[in-house]
């Protein structure tokens, strides 16, 4: 999970989120979670801006406030029924009013994935006799 300022320059934060090998960063102020900054929403308000040089400008100018949160302790498949309905491939998980984590679509993802062939493999035990 990767921060950054919402007054920090575009070109920063693309650097950030090249350097950290991350297609999103939490945009906080003074600790406090104000919005995301994504590579989507990046080239959605490239398309759209008409004035110089948009690295040059704050975060906040692309950054996408933040439509939802899980907790903790919140089923995967709440996570991903969220993501749907919102829209959003970004989830931030908040405990007790802080930001505790990130997950992203490919997270739920691979934890669907991984509880699926959990099961598949109890289900061919139970069929085959093995304990």
């Amino acid at each position: 999970m990767y921060g950054t300022s919402p007054d920090t320059s575009l070109r920063a934060a693309l650097k950030e989120m090249a350097f950290r090998n991350v297609g999103s960063l939490l945009v906080l102020r003074d600790g406090k979670l104000v919005g995301i900054l994504t590579e989507r929403g990046c080239l959605r308000t490239l398309a759209r801006l008409e004035e110089g040089d948009p690295l040059d400008l704050p975060v906040q100018r692309f950054m996408e406030p933040v439509e939802a949160t899980v907790a903790p302790d919140q089923e995967i498949w709440e996570a991903m029924t969220l993501m749907t309905q919102k829209r959003v491939r970004h989830l931030p998980v908040v405990e007790g009013g802080h930001l505790v984590g990130l997950i992203s679509i490919g997270d739920v993802v691979y934890s669907l994935l991984n509880h699926q062939s959990v099961q598949i493999q109890e289900l061919l035990n139970y069929i085959q006799g093995n304990p």
